[in-house]
């Protein structure tokens, strides 16, 4: 038999990154779970408004939920979009958020941001693990605005859709509260 040789400060050494690794990613699950669940949370009382048809001619279903603060694609097939959207946004704003949330689901990006999230939750102890994620995800939302804008042929809708969605989290936004501007 062949002598085993232990080195004890390589084997604390092993063990303490094995730790630290394991102790990242269970954090990475762990805030990946909460995530999961604010969103579902969000999205539970939501109430159906309508549907849609997808280029592919599945149905979308259509809802909305005073929880949400910005629209969101999910499942397979539906959109939901806060409550204030619905009730404040111009028709063309709404249209262009819409057209922005079919891309995702044409592209079937629910599954595949679910998909970067479990592998960025198990990788989190990479270092770069975080910036490629968020990349990804900008890259995406630039692609789905682009659909979106091609769809509609109206980009300053868009955009100002946009700006409404994003001014109640900056205090010094000139349309802070104004979605019906």
């Amino acid at each position: 038999a062949l002598p085993i040789f232990s080195d004890p400060v390589t084997t604390a050494l092993s063990a303490g990154a094995l730790a630290a690794a394991l102790l990242v990613v269970g954090a990475a699950s762990t805030r990946l779970i909460v995530r999961r669940r604010r969103l579902a949370h969000a999205v539970g009382e939501r109430s159906e408004i309508g549907a849609l048809t997808l280029s592919t001619g599945e149905t979308v279903r259509l809802s909305s939920s005073a929880e949400l603060q910005s629209p969101v694609a999910f499942n397979r097939a539906e959109i939901c979009l806060p409550d204030d959207v619905v009730r404040d946004f111009a028709e063309p704003h709404q249209r262009s958020l819409i057209a922005h949330e079919m891309a995702h689901l044409e592209r079937r990006d629910p599954a595949w941001f679910a998909a970067t999230e479990v592998i960025a939750a198990l990788s989190a102890f990479q270092p770069l693990v975080h910036v490629v994620v968020r990349a990804f995800r900008r890259d995406v939302e630039l692609i789905c605005d682009e659909a979106a804008v091609r769809r509609t042929n109206d980009q300053h809708s868009l955009i100002s859709a946009l700006a409404l969605l994003a001014a109640p989290f900056d205090p010094r936004a000139p349309l802070q509260g104004a979605a019906t501007a």
